[in-house]
C-alpha cells in the first residue's frame, strides 16, 4: 500500500564516486510530477533522487509535487545524513532568518548531506518548503506564497512526528523568538530529535537579557548596570525607584544617558528595513526620558519588561564567535578571532540618538559600521577575550556554537571603575549579549571570523553539524562514513610515496609561493599513501636572500632548501618562515621553548589522558633541516621524491591547465551601487566556485589609493590610470561594502598588522586542531589566508587575457556598466558577461534609452516623456521656476527625479511640490549620504543618493500605478484597487544576441513609498516580489503578449547575455479586446543588474522549467559570455 507523500527537497550539486575512485560532479535533480507520477529531469547526468516521506495526513491545500512513495521509513544509508533547517519565527528578524537560512542551505547541501527545509510563520504555523522557494525575497513572499507551494502542518506537533522520521538532525536557524528562547528546541527536545545548538532551558535564560545578567553575576563576570522596568499595576512606572537606580549607578537624573532595550534580547536587532531605526531599542537622557521610552516600547508590544542599562561610553566593542570543538557531552570550547565593531558617522543624523549597533549597520550595505578583525586591541586584551568568552560558554552550558557581543573597557570608560571594584576576573572585558543563534549570511562576522583560521562555509557548518551529531549515539554512524571525512588514513610504508612541496624563493611573487605551497602540503598529506614534506627555497643566509643577478654556476651554489617540520610552515612569508627556522635550531630558544611547551602539554594530558577517544598528540616539534639546493636535489632523487613546484602564483587545488576555465568576477567601484555591487559579486563568486572545473578569483575594482577613493569627473585616459583591483583571498572579500574590503586590504598587506594578525590565528588553530585532530569527520582547513594582490586596471586585464580568464562583470553603475570597461576588455581580447559596448552605453544613459525605443509606439512599447537638466544649473537657478516649467511642460503635478547616467533606485524620488525639489537640490548641494524618511509631502522611506554628485538629471511625469498590498499575517491575503490598472514589473531577459529570452516577469509591491528603495530591490528581508503576478491581476494570456514586448525592447537595444528590464504594464491590454497590443512602458534597463542572493532575478530563475538554481544561473550566464556576438 502506499500513501501520498510531498517531496520538500533533493540534494543539490553534490558528489558521488564513482567505481574507479574518481568523482563525477551531480547537478540538482529537479522534480515535475503529476499528483500520482513521478519524473526525476536533470539538467545533466541521471542519479537517483529521494524523497522524504511524510507520514501523517496535512490540513491545507496541496499544492506542491506530489509523490508516491512506500509506507514506511525510507532506506537510510550511511552516505547520507538528512539534515532539516527551520526558519522563519514570529519576530521581526525573520528576514534575516530566510537570509542566513539561505546561506547554510547553499553551504551543505550534497557531499553526504541531503537537506529538506521548514518555515514557521509569525503565528507559528508550520510548513514544509521546496529548497527553491528559500530564495524568496521576503517574509511577505514566503507568506503569501504559502497556499500555493508549501504544505501545511495541522500543528508544531505535527511537524516534530514527521520530523521523527523526515530527518536526522535538525539545525534551527531562527533568530529572536521562538528560535533562541528554547521554544523550538523544547519542541525538538519533547519528541527526541537530535538538533543543532544549545538546549531549551540554557536558551531560555540567555535569551532573557535580564535573566541573563543575573547568570553573568551569578558567575562572577561583570554586567551592565541595569534596572528592570514592568507595569505591576496599571501602565505606572515607580520614578523614585528608577531615580534611586540613576543616582547609585553616578547617573545624572536629568541627562544621564542610558539604553532601553526590550527584555528579549533579540528585539535589539528587531528594526524595520524601510525606517533604519531600532524599534527594540531607544536611547534616553535622564530618569523621565527613560520612563518614557521605556514605557513606549511596553505598549508597542515590542515586550512586557523592559531594562534600562547604563550607556557604555569611552569603550569598543566587539564580538566573538565561540565554537565548541568537543565531542558527545563533553563541551571544548574555542574562541575565534574576535572582531572590533567601530561605528562611524558622517554627519548625517543626531549621532546622540544614533550611536547604537542597530538593524541598518548590522544587516544592510552601509559606510556607519567598520569591523576589524582581530581587533586593534593589545594581545592581553584579545587574549582575555577570548579566555572569559570560552569560560563563558562554559559556564552557562551552552553547546556547539554561539556570539558573544561586548566591550573592552578603557580607563576612561564610565563603567572602568565598577568593574575593578566588583570583577574578580578581566575588569577590562563585559559581556552584553549572548545570541545563540548567530546571524549568518554569507558575509556575516560568523563566516568573516571563521575564514580568518582556516574555515570556508561548508566546512564552519559542517563541523557544527557533525558535532552535534556526536551527542546522539544513533547518529554515531554517519561519523565513521569515510565518504563524509576525507580524513587520513593508515599507511602501508612499502606504498607511501614521497613528495617534496617547494616553495619560497627570492623573487616579489614569493609571499604567495609560501600561502600556495602551504595550501598543497595541507591538502596533499591528507591522502594516507604520501609523505609530503614542505620545503622552503632560498638564498644562503650570507647572502641574506638578497637578488641574484644570473642563474651561473656560483649563484645557484648560494641557494639553499629548509625540510620544515609542521609548526614552522604554518607563516605567510619566506622571511618568516626563514626566522621560524633559525629560532628552531638556536640552542638558547629551543631550550626556552621546550620548557614552555612541556608545561602546556602537561596541562593538558592532566584532562585528556582520561578520554578514551584521546589517541595522543600527533604533532612532533622537529628541528628543520639545512640543504644546499644541490644536496637537496640529491636527496629528492635518493628518496624517489616527486617534487611539486609551487614557486609562482599558485592555484588552491591541483588543477589539470587544459580542464579548468580561470573566471575573474569585478564588483566595487565608486558610484552610489557600489555596496550593492559587492554583495553582487560575492554571491556569483560563492555560486560559481562550487563547479570544480571553475577557478573563481574575486576582485575588487577601485580608484587607486593615492585618489582616496574620490570622484572621476570623466574617463579620460588618465582617470583610468587612476583604477585599480585588487585579487582577493577568500577572508578578506566577506565584507559588506567598498571601503571594508580595501580597508581589510592595507591590513592584510601592513607587516605590523599581518603579524599580529598571523600570531593570532596561529593561537586560535592550534586551539581549534587540539580538539578537531581526535574527531574522524574532520578533514582540515580549507582555507589559507592569503595575501590580497594589487594591479593597476591596465595590467589586471592584462593578467586577464594571459590567464584566459572570463570577466564576469558585477560592477553596477559607472565604467562598470557605461561601456567603458566592456571597451577595455575587448581592446585586449578578454570575454565578459552581459551586453556589449554599444548597448551598454545605451541603456546607462536612461534619455538615450527612451529615444532609441521611440519608434516602437507601434507595437505597443512606450517611452516616458522626459527632460534632462545640469545639476549645476539647478543649483544656481531658482527652484519655483525650475518646477513650474516642468510641470507645465509634461502638464502633471508629480515629477520623478533621477541622475540621467547611473544604475537604478539611487536618487530615485517623487516630487510633489517646488518644496521636495527644493529639498532634493539641497541634499544634492550638501552631499548628503542620504534622504530622511519623510522629508517630502507624500510619505516615503529613506532615500540612499548618489556619490559622487550626479552631472545630469532627468525629470519624468511620475506614472500612479494601483497600489498592491500583500498581507503578512495569517490571512496572506492579496489586495489590489485596479482603477488604473497599471502595474510595475521587473523582468530579467537572457540569452544571445538578437534572440535575448524574458523570464517570467515579477510584479514590485512597494512597502515604503512610492519609489523602490535600494533596500527593497536587492537586500533580502525588505520588498515584496510577485513571481509571477497574480492571475488575479494579470492574466496568463497578458502575461506571455508582455513578455513578447520585453522581448522587443532587449532586441531593440541590442541586449545579450543577461539584463533587467524595468516597466510600467497595463494589465489589461493583451487580454480580451486589445489582444495584438499589449502597452509596456519601458522605465530603465541595467545591463549589468544586481546579483544578490534575494534578488527577483534569482526567483525568475527558479520558476523557469526546469528550475535554474544559483549556481547553474550563473553558469549559464558565465557560458553565454564564451558565445558573444563579436
Amino acid at each position: 500500500m502506499s500513501s501520498t507523500a510531498i517531496g520538500v527537497s533533493l540534494s543539490m550539486s553534490s558528489r558521488i564516486r564513482r567505481g574507479g575512485g574518481g568523482e563525477v560532479d551531480v547537478e540538482r535533480v529537479l522534480v515535475t510530477a503529476s499528483p500520482t507520477t513521478l519524473k526525476l529531469n536533470q539538467t545533466r547526468r541521471v542519479v537517483a533522487g529521494r524523497f522524504l516521506g511524510m507520514k501523517k495526513r496535512f490540513h491545507g491545500t496541496v499544492a506542491i509535487t506530489k509523490a508516491e512513495v512506500d509506507d514506511g521509513e525510507e532506506k537510510r544509508t550511511s552516505r547520507n545524513m538528512r539534515v532539516g533547517l527551520i526558519c522563519g519565527g514570529p519576530s521581526a528578524e525573520r528576514g534575516i532568518s530566510l537570509n542566513s537560512v539561505r546561506s547554510v542551505l547553499d553551504h551543505i547541501q550534497g557531499n553526504g548531506i541531503s537537506v529538506s527545509c521548514y518555515y514557521i510563520d509569525p503565528d507559528l504555523n508550520a510548513y514544509a518548503i521546496s529548497s527553491a522557494q528559500v530564495y524568496s525575497n521576503t517574509p511577505a513572499d514566503f507568506d503569501f506564497k504559502l497556499e500555493s507551494l508549501a504544505q501545511a502542518f495541522a500543528s508544531l506537533s505535527e511537524l516534530a512526528e514527521h520530523l521523527v522520521s523526515a530527518v536526522d538532525i535538525v539545525f534551527p536557524v531562527i533568530h529572536g523568538r521562538f528560535g533562541e528562547d528554547g521554544g523550538v528546541q523544547e519542541l525538538l527536545e519533547s519528541h527526541n530529535i537530535p538538533f543543532v545548538g544549545t538546549g531549551s532551558v540554557e536558551c531560555r535564560r540567555a535569551f532573557d537579557k535580564y535573566e541573563a545578567s543575573l547568570a553573568l553575576k551569578e558567575h562572577g563576570f561583570m554586567s551592565v548596570p541595569n534596572y528592570l522596568v514592568q507595569f505591576t499595576q496599571g501602565t505606572e512606572v515607580d520614578e523614585s525607584e528608577i531615580a534611586q537606580w540613576f543616582t547609585d549607578n553616578q547617573l545624572d537624573l536629568e541627562v544621564g544617558k542610558v539604553v532601553a532595550p526590550s527584555i528579549q534580547r533579540s528585539s535589539k536587532r528587531d528594526a524595520k528595513a524601510n525606517s533604519g531605526s531600532s524599534i527594540g531599542v531607544k536611547v534616553a537622557f535622564g530618569v523621565k526620558d527613560s520612563i518614557k521610552k521605556a514605557t513606549e516600547l511596553i505598549l508597542e508590544g515590542i515586550d512586557k519588561r523592559v531594562v534600562v542599562e547604563a550607556f557604555i561610553e569611552n569603550a569598543y566593542e566587539f564580538t566573538a564567535i565561540v565554537l565548541d570543538v568537543g565531542s558527545a557531552s563533553d563541551c571544548h570550547p574555542v574562541v575565534l578571532l574576535p572582531s572590533e565593531v567601530e561605528l562611524k558617522f558622517h554627519g548625517s543624523g543626531d549621532t546622540k540618538e544614533n550611536a547604537i549597533f542597530d538593524y541598518r549597520r548590522k544587516y544592510l550595505p552601509t559606510q556607519q559600521v567598520t569591523y576589524h578583525t582581530p581587533p586593534r586591541f593589545p594581545i592581553h586584551v584579545i587574549k582575555s577575550i577570548r579566555e572569559e568568552a570560552s569560560l563563558l560558554f562554559k559556564k552557562l552550558s551552552l553547546r556547539d556554537f554561539a556570539r558573544f557581543d561586548g566591550w573592552y573597557l578603557t580607563p576612561t570608560s564610565n563603567l572602568a571603575s565598577s568593574a575593578s571594584q566588583t570583577l574578580t576576573r578581566s575588569g577590562d572585558i563585559i559581556f552584553t549579549d549572548i545570541n545563540l543563534i548567530s546571524g549568518m549570511e554569507q558575509t556575516s562576522l560568523f563566516f568573516q571570523q571563521a575564514s580568518k583560521v582556516g574555515f570556508s562555509h561548508s566546512n564552519i557548518l559542517r563541523t557544527i553539524i557533525y558535532r552535534a551529531s556526536s551527542r546522539y549515539p544513533q547518529l554515531s554512524w554517519y561519523n565513521y562514513d569515510e565518504s563524509s571525512r576525507g580524513s587520513k588514513t593508515m599507511e602501508t610504508p612499502g606504498d607511501v610515496q614521497k613528495v617534496f612541496v617547494l616553495f619560497g624563493g627570492d623573487t616579489s611573487e614569493r609571499q604567495v609561493s609560501v600561502i600556495s605551497g602551504t595550501n598543497i602540503w595541507m591538502n596533499l598529506q591528507r591522502f594516507g599513501d604520501l609523505k609530503v614534506t614542505p620545503c622552503l627555497l632560498c638564498s644562503s643566509l650570507s647572502n641574506s636572500m638578497g637578488a641574484f643577478p644570473d642563474k651561473t654556476e656560483s649563484d645557484l651554489d648560494n641557494r639553499e632548501v629548509w625540510l620544515l617540520p609542521y609548526s614552522v610552515v604554518l607563516r605567510h612569508t619566506v622571511e618568516e618562515v626563514l626566522a621560524a627556522c633559525m629560532e628552531a635550531i638556536d640552542p638558547d630558544r629551543a631550550r626556552f621553548t621546550s620548557l614552555l611547551q612541556q608545561q602546556v602539554k602537561e596541562d593538558l594530558m592532566n584532562a585528556l589522558k582520561n578520554h578514551s577517544w584521546f589517541a595522543g598528540f600527533d604533532i612532533i616539534d622537529e628541528v628543520p633541516m639545512r640543504f644546499s639546493l644541490k644536496d637537496w636535489i640529491k636527496l629528492a632523487k635518493e628518496s624517489e621524491a616527486t617534487v611539486f613546484l609551487s614557486g609562482r602564483r599558485g592555484s588552491k587545488t591541483m588543477e589539470t591547465p587544459g580542464d579548468v576555465q580561470k573566471v575573474f568576477v569585478l564588483f566595487g567601484g565608486d558610484t552610489s551601487e557600489r555596496q550593492v555591487s559587492v554583495i553582487s559579486g560575492t554571491n556569483i563568486w560563492m555560486n560559481l566556485q562550487r563547479f570544480g572545473d571553475l577557478k573563481v578569483t574575486p576582485c575588487l575594482l577601485c580608484s587607486s589609493l593615492s585618489n582616496s577613493m574620490g570622484a572621476f569627473p570623466d574617463k579620460t585616459e588618465s582617470d583610468l590610470d587612476n583604477r585599480e583591483v585588487w585579487l582577493l583571498p577568500y577572508s578578506v572579500v566577506l565584507r559588506h561594502t567598498v571601503e571594508e574590503v580595501l580597508a581589510a586590504c592595507m591590513e592584510a598587506i601592513d607587516p605590523d598588522r599581518a603579524r599580529f594578525t598571523s600570531l593570532l590565528q596561529q593561537q586560535v588553530k592550534e586551539d581549534l586542531m587540539n580538539a578537531l585532530k581526535n574527531h574522524s569527520w574532520f578533514a582540515g582547513f580549507d582555507i589559507i589566508d592569503e595575501v590580497p594582490m594589487r594591479f593597476s586596471l591596465k595590467d589586471w586585464i592584462k593578467l586577464a587575457k594571459e590567464s584566459e580568464a572570463t570577466v564576469f562583470l558585477s560592477a553596477h553603475g559607472g565604467i562598470g556598466e557605461d561601456g567603458t570597461m566592456q571597451a577595455l576588455l575587448e581592446d585586449e581580447g578578454v570575454p565578459y558577461t552581459g551586453s556589449g559596448v554599444h548597448a551598454s552605453r545605451i541603456c546607462m544613459d536612461k534619455a538615450m534609452a527612451s529615444k532609441a525605443l521611440s519608434h516602437l509606439s507601434e507595437f505597443g512599447v512606450q517611452t516616458i516623456s522626459n527632460e534632462v537638466k545640469r545639476t549645476e544649473d539647478i543649483i544656481h537657478e531658482s527652484i519655483p521656476d525650475i518646477w513650474d516649467e516642468l510641470i507645465t511642460k509634461f502638464k502633471c503635478l508629480t515629477l520623478c527625479v533621477k541622475p540621467a547616467r547611473d544604475g537604478c533606485s539611487t536618487g530615485v524620488a517623487r516630487l510633489c511640490s517646488s518644496d521636495d525639489l527644493a529639498v532634493y537640490v539641497q541634499a544634492l548641494r550638501d552631499c548628503l549620504p542620504r534622504i530622511r524618511a519623510n522629508s517630502f509631502s507624500k510619505t516615503h522611506g529613506m532615500i540612499e543618493m548618489p556619490n559622487p554628485t550626479p552631472e545630469l538629471l532627468i525629470f519624468e511625469p511620475f506614472i500612479e500605478t494601483d497600489e498592491v498590498i500583500v498581507s503578512s499575517k495569517s490571512s496572506e491575503k492579496l489586495s489590489w484597487k485596479g482603477s488604473r490598472r497599471w502595474v510595475e514589473i521587473t523582468v530579467g531577459v537572457i540569452g544571445k544576441h538578437g534572440s535575448m529570452r524574458s523570464l517570467s516577469p515579477s510584479l514590485t509591491v512597494k512597502e515604503s513609498g512610492d519609489i523602490l528603495s535600494l533596500e527593497e530591490k536587492f537586500q533580502g528581508g525588505t520588498g515584496i516580489n510577485l513571481t509571477p503576478p497574480p492571475t488575479t491581476i494579470m492574466s496568463k494570456e497578458a502575461l506571455e503578449r508582455c513578455k513578447r514586448g520585453i522581448e522587443l525592447i532587449a532586441k531593440t537595444l541590442g541586449l545579450e547575455g543577461f539584463s533587467r528590464i524595468d516597466a510600467f504594464v497595463h494589465v489589461e491590454t493583451g487580454d480580451g479586446t486589445n489582444k495584438e497590443v499589449m502597452q509596456v512602458m519601458a522605465i530603465e534597463v541595467n545591463t549589468v543588474p544586481g546579483m544578490t542572493p534575494s534578488t527577483v532575478l534569482i526567483q525568475q530563475a527558479l520558476a523557469e522549467q526546469p528550475p535554474m538554481y544559483p549556481p547553474q544561473f550563473f553558469r549559464t550566464l558565465l557560458n553565454l559570455a564564451a558565445q558573444r556576438v563579436k
